[in-house]
C-alpha cells in the first residue's frame, strides 16, 4: 500500500521497510515449517518445490505480465521513469498479496514442535548465546548467513538500476532478466535439490553460489542485451541456493531450537543488511554501482566460501542434542 500510494521517496523507503520486515517474518516462519516437516533425506527437494512450484513459477509469470501491462497498457517504451506509470502495478500485487493472507489465516494448519513450556518465560539474548555457545558450528553459521542475505539488501537493489543505467536496458529486457531468473528456478530448482540430497549441500551450493557470482561478473563486463538475459538466467541460482542453504541452517540444530536459531540468524543477518543497504546507496552513487557487485563477489569468495568448506556435510549429520540441553526449559 506504501509503494502504491507513496506520494513522495519518503513514503516508498516505509513501503521498503515495511516490505523487508514482513519478508523476514514470512520467510522465518517458512523456514521453521520446513524444518520441523521435511526429513533430513528429502529436505533440499521438499524445500526446492516451493521454490520452482511457487517462488520460481509466480516469479516468472509476474514479471512476463508486468513487462506486458507497462508496454501495452501503460505504453512505456523505454526505462520506467514516472512514477505513475508502474504504480498500478503495486496494487496489483497488494490484491495477490491479501488473497495470501487470507489463505494463510483460514486455511494454514496450525501445529506446534516445541517441547518448551510455555509458561516459562524466556530471555531470547540468553537464548542465543546458549546456541552459539552450545556448537561452534553455529557461530560460523552466523556468519555464513551475513554475507549469504548481502544480496537482498545490496545486489538484487541494483542489478536492474544498474542495468538500465549502465547498459541502457529497455523495459522488456529488465522484465525478460526477472522472468530468466525465475524460469531458473522452475528448470533447475527441483533438479538441484535432488543433487543436494543425494550428493550432499555444501557441493551443490558452492555450484549455485559460483553460477551467481559469473553472472554477477557477466553484467559488470558486458555490452549486449542478450547477455543481460543470461545475466538473468544465472541469478536464479541465488533464488536456488536460497533453501539450499536454508537446508543446511536447519540441520545445525536441534527440531526444539528451530524457531529460536532461524530468528537469532535473521535478527544478525537483517542487521548487517540494513548496514549494507545504506552503504550500497552511498558506493553506488560515488564510486559506481559495479564496486557493490565487487565488495559482495569479494565477501563471497573471502569469508562464507572458507566457512562453508570447514563445516561438516550436513545430510547424514546428527546434532549432540545434549550441547542444547540448557535450552530445554
Amino acid at each position: 500500500m506504501a509503494f502504491a500510494a507513496a506520494p513522495i521517496w519518503q513514503v516508498a523507503a516505509l513501503g521498503m521497510f515495511l516490505h523487508q520486515l514482513g519478508g523476514g517474518v514470512g520467510g522465518q516462519s517458512c523456514a521453521t515449517i520446513c524444518g520441523n516437516c521435511l526429513a533430513n533425506c528429502d529436505r533440499a527437494k521438499g524445500m526446492l518445490v516451493c521454490e520452482s512450484l511457487a517462488a520460481g513459477l509466480l516469479g516468472m509469470v509476474g514479471p512476463m505480465f508486468s513487462g506486458w501491462f507497462l508496454v501495452n497498457i501503460m505504453k512505456v517504451t523505454d526505462t520506467p521513469t514516472d512514477p505513475n506509470s508502474i504504480r498500478p502495478l503495486f496494487f496489483i500485487t497488494l490484491t495477490i498479496t491479501i488473497i495470501s493472507l487470507l489463505v494463510v489465516v483460514f486455511k494454514l494448519s496450525f501445529a506446534k514442535w516445541t517441547t518448551t513450556n510455555p509458561k516459562i518465560k524466556r530471555n531470547a539474548i540468553k537464548d542465543a548465546v546458549a546456541i552459539l555457545k552450545a556448537d561452534k558450528n553455529c557461530v560460523k553459521w552466523l556468519f555464513m548467513a551475513v554475507v549469504g542475505n548481502m544480496p537482498v539488501a545490496m545486489v538484487i537493489p541494483y542489478v536492474q538500476l544498474f542495468a538500465a543505467e549502465t547498459k541502457n536496458a529497455s523495459a522488456a529486457t529488465l522484465a525478460g532478466m526477472v522472468t530468466a531468473t525465475a524460469l531458473t528456478s522452475v528448470v533447475c530448482g527441483y533438479f538441484f535439490g535432488v543433487l543436494g540430497d543425494r550428493f550432499g549441500r555444501k557441493k551443490i551450493l558452492t555450484l549455485t553460489v559460483g553460477l551467481y557470482l559469473i553472472g554477477l561478473v557477466l553484467l559488470i563486463t558486458t555490452k549486449s542485451a542478450a547477455m543481460l538475459l543470461v545475466v538473468g538466467i544465472l541469478q536464479g541460482f541465488q533464488e536456488i541456493g536460497g533453501p539450499l542453504a536454508a537446508s543446511i541452517q536447519n540441520e545445525l540444530v536441534p527440531h526444539k531450537v528451530m524457531g529460536r536459531w532461524v530468528g537469532v540468524v535473521r535478527f544478525f543477518s537483517s542487521m548487517f543488511s540494513a548496514l549494507m543497504a545504506a552503504l550500497g546507496g552511498i558506493v553506488y552513487d560515488q564510486f559506481g554501482g559495479q564496486w557493490i557487485f565487487i565488495i559482495y563477489i569479494a565477501c563471497e569468495i573471502c569469508i562464507r566460501m572458507p566457512l562453508l568448506f570447514s563445516l561438516p556435510e550436513t545430510l547424514h549429520h546428527q546434532v549432540d542434542e545434549d550441547a542444547f540441553s540448557d535450552l530445554d526449559d
